[in-house]
């Protein structure tokens, strides 16, 4: 059964949390040991080297390097070490522009991490969204960027834009309610939250 299919009592009973109350202490530390942090799985980090390497999987440098290989053949070396140094160049260049590149947009991405307001051991707490785990008491409001999946457990004209998940420019109102179909997709769980979403009005 998906969470949406189960009321918000089912949901709190089964991550064994209290709305008024948040996690515990306890829960708190025990789950992050469990789950870990709230981020995306990232892919291996590639090296200097790795990069570099790629640099010469083009049909372009295939071409240059079956040339110079044919010119090495006919006895003109001078022209297959320019040959060479071009595309070697051309490789440190792609390199560089890369390596900037990715460094970029690592930068770009501790900019766009993000806090979030929740309920832990009866008081609010502004914590970063990595923070998040199974069973923490989410409070949103309007303007807010939702830091993690969730069940909703209780709105008050509530909307969500999630154009960045279904595509769809109108918000969506949000609501508490069970919700009996089966297979819905995002767009149709109306009693569910998604990371990466913001909130409109309401909370």
């Amino acid at each position: 059964m998906n969470w949406y299919q189960k009321s918000y009592r089912d949901v709190l009973e089964e991550l064994g949390v209290k709305p008024e109350q948040g996690l515990t202490p306890q829960q708190v530390k025990d789950r992050l040991a469990t789950f870990g942090p709230n981020v995306l799985a990232r892919s291996k980090k590639e090296t200097v080297l790795d990069i570099f390497v790629r640099q010469f999987k083009s049909p372009l440098i295939y071409i240059l390097i079956l040339a110079t290989s044919i010119v090495i053949f006919l006895g003109q070396t001078t022209d297959a070490v320019v040959i060479l140094a071009v595309i070697i160049l051309n490789s440190v260049i792609g390199t560089i522009q890369e390596g900037r590149a990715r460094n970029s947009l690592e930068r770009l991405k501790s900019l766009t991490r993000h806090k979030a307001l929740v309920r832990r051991d009866g008081e609010e707490n502004l914590i970063s969204a990595e923070e998040l785990i199974p069973g923490d008491i989410l409070i949103l409001r309007e303007g807010d960027r939702i830091g993690a999946d969730a069940r909703i457990v209780k709105a008050e004209a509530f909307k969500v834009d999630e154009a960045i998940l279904t595509g769809e420019a109108e918000s969506i109102i949000k609501t508490s309610d069970v919700i009996t179909q089966e297979d819905l997709v995002v767009g149709d769980q109306k009693n569910m939250v998604f990371a990466g979403t913001s909130v409109v009005s309401g909370f």
